[in-house]
């Protein structure tokens, strides 16, 4: 290889972006470009004369003085690898190397040649997609947060290459926060220069940036206060703790706020020994994954109450039937004569339903139905009603079924066993403009019948909640003639069983409903009375959930 201080190669050599370098038998750096100093920050001149090794982060250098003695005793042609390197402001940075063998005129060894291209964004663009995978994984394999907590802490760690994590969350609504769980990563090489952790100035906060103060008294008090990410930088040791992160030379931490969006459920905090500065990119991935874990809090939380309220009227099936039906809306007969009648089956089925003004001109109005029997999908059931009643669903417009359905696809997907997904047929009824926007996820079609007795079948593409990802919901109108009336139901209604052991049909539940429709006076236990005839029995083999929405005109009763 011809020299690279040879003048036809100097202009080209000092203006690449990469760094390129040469070394002596010794490993000692004996030429650098401009480059060197543009990436890590250490000056051409003070550098010169110092091992290439010196510059690598301490836990590589054994290996990559390793790699370059194996070039330096001629047994390799040349090598290509990865490795971390150290910045003048004491951090670190990646690296891909490549160096080979240097030799005289005469064919005698003389050095090493290389260069190496800075790939730090490219690594922490792999370790922020890898945290995401790592927490969406830990997030679905878990089911309680004794199982969850742990492994999230080490999951974050490991895919940063932190050493220390810490759950903070008070007990009780009137407790100060307490930390409640921790992981460290295995310390072997404790006794590493502690110089290299001498702490540089706090970078400069602006009004845009996550809060940066340094770690002192009172510092979980002033991160639960700031609610919101936390970068902290030049950590105080703790002599008498009994961590080895609290009780060393601790450089960098950052904080997680733990949040349904609304309520600050806890925080989690992570520590590092070196220097790291504001990842921002991170930091706004960090924000979406503790309301991915607070969303997850929620639903753990939510489910252990629930469990323990169906412990206690799972003994009789009528009490586990009350406190569905104690969840449902009573009767409306303002505006919109609105009558209802839910059976739940034998088993306990996952359909619930709801129905409130969202304005003095707009009616929402909704029916969901979750696949399977039991207390797992009655639970689901009742947590999607609540978070619809409270309009707690985030980024999300009531007023469009679309985005409502959208936004629960998100937020619910099922387990990898097929389960926890549900159909929804959702509705906005505006009463001044006489319109029903609509929008169904794989729910049979409501059925909307005129005065006259027209029938018009009310449904809109869309798989069922949580099948897939990213699916695309469609949103329909329907203008409302006077005196009409919806009929919105599950499944269960239609999908029995008859005495001679056929299958019924939807078409022929709809043909039972046009009947129905046209004898006065309306009475829901009609249909439910002929159902059970049909099929010959009185219990279901799912839930019967059935709604009747009259659209009367104003002044009639």
């Amino acid at each position: 290889m011809v020299l690279i201080a040879d003048k036809h190669y100097h202009s080209v050599i000092a203006n690449l972006k990469e760094i390129v370098f040469q070394t002596n038998l010794d490993g000692i750096i004996t030429t650098l470009n401009p480059a060197w100093t543009n990436i890590t920050g250490f000056s051409q001149q003070a550098s010169l004369g110092k091992t290439l090794w010196s510059f690598i982060h301490p836990e590589d250098q054994a290996e990559v003085q390793s790699k370059l003695q194996f070039l330096l005793l001629g047994t390799a042609p040349d090598c290509q690898f990865q490795s971390r390197y150290l910045t003048q402001d004491r951090g670190s940075g990646w690296m891909d190397l490549y160096a080979c063998p240097i030799k005289d005129q005469n064919g005698k060894l003389v050095g090493l040649a290389g260069s190496f291209a800075d790939i730090t964004e490219t690594k922490a663009q792999e370790q922020r997609r890898s945290v995401e995978r790592a927490v969406t994984d830990t997030l679905a394999e878990a089911v309680s947060l004794g199982e969850l907590i742990p492994k999230l802490l080490m999951a974050i760690c490991q895919s940063l290459n932190w050493e220390y994590g810490e759950l903070w969350m008070p007990t009780s609504p009137t407790e100060s926060p307490k930390c409640l769980e921790s992981w460290c990563r295995s310390l072997n090489s404790a006794s590493q220069d502690l110089a290299l952790f001498e702490a540089p100035a706090i970078p400069t906060a602006t009004q845009d940036e996550p809060l940066i103060f340094a770690l002192g008294a009172g510092f979980i008090e002033q991160i639960w206060a700031s609610d919101g990410l936390t970068w902290l930088t030049q950590l105080a040791p703790e002599p008498h703790s009994s961590c080895p992160m609290r009780s060393a030379a601790t450089r960098t931490a950052f904080s997680i706020p733990i949040s349904d969006g609304s309520e600050h459920l806890g925080v989690m905090l992570f520590f590092k020994r070196a220097y790291h500065p504001i990842d921002e990119p991170l930091l706004r991935r960090l924000r979406l994954i503790g309301l991915q874990i607070g969303e997850f809090v929620m639903r753990i939380q939510a489910e252990k109450q629930l469990r323990h309220q169906h412990h206690r009227l799972q003994s009789e099936l009528k009490e586990a039937a009350a406190y569905m039906r104690s969840l449902l809306p009573p009767p409306m007969t303002e505006g919109v004569k609105i009558a209802h009648q839910f059976v739940p089956s034998n088993q306990l089925g996952g359909d619930a339903f709801d129905y409130y003004w969202l304005d003095s001109d707009n009616l929402a109005l909704y029916l969901l139905d979750v696949s399977g029997h039991g207390v797992r999908s009655t639970l689901l059931s009742v947590g999607v009603l609540n978070l619809l009643r409270n309009q707690s669903l985030q980024n999300t417009d009531f007023y469009q079924p679309r985005s409502v359905l959208s936004n629960l696809n998100r937020a619910f997907q099922m387990s990898e066993n097929g389960e926890d997904y549900f159909t929804i047929w959702y509705g906005v009824y505006n009463r001044t403009q006489r319109i029903l926007n609509y929008a169904s996820a794989g729910h049979p079609p409501a059925l909307l019948l005129s005065s006259t007795a027209v029938v018009s079948s009310l449904c809109s593409s869309g798989l069922p909640i949580g099948m897939l990802p990213d699916v695309t919901y469609q949103q329909e109108n329907h203008t409302i003639a006077p005196d009409s009336t919806l009929y919105l139901f599950s499944d269960g209604v239609f999908e029995i069983t008859t005495t001679d052991g056929k299958r019924w049909q939807f078409e022929q539940f709809s043909e039972l409903i046009q009947m129905y429709h046209q004898r006065r006076p309306h009475n829901l236990n009609k249909i439910f009375t002929e159902i059970t005839r049909i099929q010959g029995q009185e219990t279901l083999e799912d839930d019967y959930s059935l709604i009747q929405a009259d659209f009367i005109t104003e002044g009639n009763t």
